[in-house]
């Protein structure tokens, strides 16, 4: 299995993990019953370290629509390299870091935590070839 894909898994489990941790800090929150339940009575921004994983979710699901169209291209095109792979990897560290350093609530950290997987889009793009493997 390419490392690019083997990262995505890891990615991807991390984001049931968090999912996880969601309802987990509903219940603790709210209780049994309404962590069952609708969900119709929340507050619309939760305060604290709710929000902030709520937060993280959103941001790795967003994140994660440029990234998981650049694993497939990498497969497809059969075109993993070390820049593709290095991408990857930094893409997986990031976000990884973005979670937990959100979660804890340190702003600037979870910038620069944010920017490492970034700079892994861009590199697994370059990796690629773009614009000339697509485009040529």
């Amino acid at each position: 299995m390419p490392v690019e894909v083997q990262m995505l898994f890891w990615v991807l489990l991390l984001l049931f993990a968090l999912l996880l941790s969601q309802v987990l800090t509903i219940i603790s929150t709210y209780g049994l019953f309404a962590g069952v339940g609708n969900r119709e009575d929340f507050p619309a921004v939760k305060p604290g370290f709710g929000g902030r994983l709520d937060r993280s979710v959103q941001n790795l699901k967003e994140n994660l629509l440029f990234f998981i169209p650049l694993v497939l291209l990498t497969v497809i095109l059969n075109v993993s390299n070390p820049m593709t792979v290095l991408g990857a990897q930094l893409f997986a560290g990031g976000r990884v870091a973005h979670a937990l350093i959100y979660m804890i609530g340190i702003p600037w950290l979870r910038t620069l935590a944010f920017m490492v997987a970034v700079a892994g889009i861009f590199i697994m793009a370059f990796g690629l070839g773009f614009p000339g493997v697509l485009f040529s």
